[in-house]
């Protein structure tokens, strides 16, 4: 009796295996922000040129700073006069944040593959990390009025401006799908691979003006750990981040206020007009990025044990592996509910969940 049920499971358990019963099922992934983070040392420049101008107003401020060109010569006393400049802004730092967002994650076994779908990611987790920042001024030889100053052409002119925001930085899918690879490790437990093609935008704030560049494709590695409990999976990877770009926006910036220290004499200070054109721009970040998420898939169909979306006498040689417990029906069955079986409503699979099946199977 012994060898007959011994031969009798094993010819179940074949019976399964090579039917297949390994299905894809898509789950609606949300990032976990209490579990997840982005922690990396980041680096933003602007790179501008243009011109700058005294604050002066003949009929609204006309006690403000005037400006021209030269070391020398006549300077009237209604002469205001644009200042050849360049302007190269830095923000730099580290930033530890708590990403949100989510993604759709399908996985199918039998095939070892996945796919993301939809990812969108607030790397930043909404909330603005400060950042230091400096202005570096190069300008032609240049005089002004109230107060009067020299500032000799060639030198660069580094002024710390504190803390400044870097105000966004996110991660949109850019293509169809983010293709995977699926290796299982146990029962309802993967390992993972995946490269998700994604846009990166940033902006951070200028004197008051948001810098925002345009978005600058990228990709975004993943590899860790997916398990999967009941219709609920879990994904999680540490990985390490670094992405770089450049672009040449040539682009006009709004009129800059800039309380501009004196140089010969010092200790006062010039209020000039920046009028700019943003010609490079840079953004990079190093670090390590966790990403923990966890989302439902498919809703539990009482009898549906090979998840094929009905109830049939396909169906009955899974349902008995089931009724053998969670981790060998699992193990077949990675994508399905092994709470499928619980027929009767009580939360459990046992044998009385036998009279309940076959009456689904009849109906």
């Amino acid at each position: 009796m012994r060898r007959s049920g011994t031969l009798a499971a094993a010819m179940m358990v074949l019976v399964i295996v090579t039917s297949g019963g390994l299905v894809a099922a898509t789950y609606d992934m949300t990032v976990n922000s209490g579990a997840s983070g982005l922690l990396a040392s980041t680096n933003f420049t602007a790179d501008t040129a243009g011109t700058l101008i005294g604050a002066y107003d003949p009929n609204t401020d006309p006690t403000n700073t005037r400006t021209k060109p030269g070391a020398f010569g006549s300077f009237g006393d209604t002469e205001n006069v644009p200042v050849q400049v360049t302007l190269d802004f830095g923000l730099g730092g580290n930033i530890d944040t708590a990403p949100v967002g989510g993604f759709a994650l399908t996985l199918n076994p039998g095939a070892g593959t996945l796919s993301i779908d939809n990812l969108q990611i607030d790397l930043l987790g909404g909330s603005p990390v400060a950042l230091t920042a400096t202005i570096t001024l190069l300008t032609e030889t240049f005089r002004t009025r109230n107060p009067t100053s020299l500032y000799v052409g060639g030198i660069p002119i580094t002024i710390p401006i504190g803390q400044v925001e870097l105000s966004q930085l996110t991660a949109t899918q850019e293509a169809a799908s983010g293709a995977g690879t699926l290796t299982p490790t146990g029962p309802g437990t993967y390992d993972f691979t995946a490269a998700v093609p994604v846009l990166i935008t940033s902006s951070a704030d200028f004197f008051g003006t948001p810098l925002e560049p345009p978005p600058s494709p990228g990709v975004l590695a993943l590899e860790g750990q997916i398990v999967i409990s009941g219709t609920t999976a879990t994904l999680t990877s540490v990985q390490p981040i670094a992405f770089s770009q450049s672009q040449e926006p040539n682009q006009p910036l709004p009129a800059i206020p800039l309380a501009l220290p004196t140089i010969l004499p010092p200790g006062d200070t010039a209020n000039v007009i920046l009028n700019l054109v943003l010609q490079t721009t840079t953004f990079s970040f190093n670090g390590t990025n966790t990403l923990v998420a966890s989302g439902q898939g498919p809703a539990a169909m009482p009898g549906d044990m090979d998840c094929d979306g009905d109830v049939d006498f396909d169906d009955i040689d899974p349902f008995v592996l089931a009724l053998g417990g969670q981790a060998v029906y699992e193990l077949l069955y990675p994508d399905c509910n092994w709470l499928n079986a619980d027929c009767n409503g009580d939360g459990q699979v046992t044998f009385d969940d036998i009279d309940p099946f076959v009456s689904l199977i009849g109906g």
